[in-house]
């Protein structure tokens, strides 16, 4: 829980500027659950399915055999990341309604 509180500050933290948009760097709670894949560059084409959440299939060339690779880290199961993903979107969502209630607030002295 610790881990996904820091990742939730660190992404609602982040600033892309003063241009009044928001900015979350994900890569800070991807890298929680979520292996690096090494060697990307050697791959040309990739697939995903919802059928197995946290694989991609990969192949080096249209002709070369189909690699499975998994790209959750090993302590991390599927049900882990989506109630991680839940708690964490309802947590932004919540701060965005924040944000608006606030923005509204008219300054009466």
């Amino acid at each position: 829980m610790r881990t996904v509180w820091y990742a939730y500050h660190k992404m609602a933290t982040t600033s892309a500027g003063s241009n009044g948009l928001q900015w979350y760097g994900w890569d800070v709670f991807l890298n929680i659950h979520f292996k690096t894949l090494k060697g990307i560059e050697k791959f040309q084409h990739f697939r995903f399915t919802a059928e197995e959440p946290g694989v991609v299939f990969a192949e080096h060339s249209l002709d070369s055999p189909e690699v499975w690779i998994n790209l959750f880290k090993e302590r991390v199961t599927w049900m882990q990341f989506s109630m991680d993903f839940q708690r964490l979107s309802l947590q932004l969502d919540f701060q965005q309604t924040e944000n608006a209630i606030s923005s509204m607030r008219l300054d009466i002295t």
